[in-house]
């Protein structure tokens, strides 16, 4: 029992680094603006909500829309991380819980 509660712990651990390689996540989503007087270029919009659920626009130049879609592509995985690390949080409780029940 023990030996399988260290493996999920360390699996966690794995997950929380992942997670920590990460952090220069953005939330939101970019679309392509176009300009209605024709001029050359592309520009984007990084849409976003904050906590109050109020959505919030941000001109981004297209020389950042690479480094804006990386940042939406690590949020996407630091959402994946944390619902893996739910699944071992909750074997974790039942492993808990089978040991507790085992002693009594």
């Amino acid at each position: 029992m023990r030996d399988k509660k260290e493996k999920l712990l360390q699996k966690r651990l794995k997950l929380f680094k992942k997670i920590e390689k990460n952090l220069d996540f953005i939330k939101g989503s970019i679309s392509k603006v176009s300009r209605k007087n024709k001029i050359t270029g592309e520009f984007y919009h990084l849409t976003y909500k904050d906590k109050t659920q109020k959505t919030h626009t941000v001109y981004i130049p297209a020389n950042l829309f690479k480094k804006i879609n990386i940042g939406i592509k690590k949020m996407k995985r630091i959402k994946e991380l944390i619902d893996e690390i739910n699944t071992v949080n909750i074997k974790l409780l039942k492993q808990m819980r089978e040991e507790k029940f085992k002693n009594v």
